[in-house]
């Protein structure tokens, strides 16, 4: 039986103590090897269920395993990429410092940034089509750069689990298509990757398996079976 790159076992998670439901009793494997979607309405966990998974957000119940394991145990096999709205982008780095950040835990934290880490570095933006903006302040790049820059530091990692919330958001119809065309290598590669994903019309196209949201599980499996009328009824009305 193959380890699971990310289970979610019975995880729940409140805000402000105990008053405000955020999950409630989530249970869900992702299968390796396959592009994954987590899908609901605003307010629904999402990006609150990733957040749990990277020790960002403490739950009250439940756990997350990634290849069998605790993420301290495995953190480099993982890639965690937040909404582009999170990230300050006022901050003074330019686009290949951005890409280098995803070998940190290879180059370790205070150590010398060696030759062949920004000739990674740099192959990942050539990847993303950003080479020629290697050396752009990251603030200075459209919504759709910046992604692909993003982009560049989750592949520069060569991790083997990519967790990315609301990649496709701004960005133009280039940049989307750039995306898909690197999930699908990622998914030849063996890669798994699991993303916040909001448009439910193109989800289907996108993504094998589902994880329709809405504080709890509504449906998971997929794509064509989770998207149907009754699950996104039942998801897109309920209230928790």
């Amino acid at each position: 039986m193959s380890i699971l790159p990310f289970h979610v076992q019975n995880l729940s998670l409140h805000y402000g103590g105990q008053s405000a439901e955020a999950l409630s009793d989530i249970n869900w494997s992702a299968p390796a090897g396959q592009l994954s979607a987590i899908i609901g309405p605003n307010g629904a966990g999402k990006s609150t269920l990733f957040k749990a998974a990277m020790g960002l957000l403490n739950a009250q119940k439940g756990q997350v395993q990634f290849f069998g394991e605790n993420l301290d145990d495995v953190r480099g096999q993982v890639s965690y990429m937040p909404q582009r709205t999170a990230v300050d982008w006022d901050f003074p780095v330019n686009a290949l410092d951005v890409a280098t950040m995803g070998l940190y835990a290879q180059i370790g934290w205070l150590k010398r940034i060696k030759r062949t880490h920004k000739e990674q570095a740099m192959a990942a933006l050539e990847r993303v089509k950003m080479a020629d903006h290697a050396h752009k302040q990251i603030g200075a790049l459209s919504g759709g750069q910046q992604q692909r820059v993003f982009l560049a530091r989750a592949l520069a990692q060569n991790a083997d689990l990519y967790l990315m919330d609301e990649p496709f958001a701004g960005i133009d119809a280039k940049t989307q298509d750039l995306i898909i065309d690197i999930f699908h290598a990622l998914k030849a590669a063996g890669k798994t990757v699991i993303v916040v994903h909001h448009d439910l019309h193109s989800a289907e196209g996108i993504f094998d398996e589902v994880l329709l949201l809405n504080k709890r599980v509504i449906a998971h499996g997929a794509a064509s079976e989770v998207l149907s009328e009754t699950h996104l009824k039942t998801a897109y009305s309920a209230h928790g």
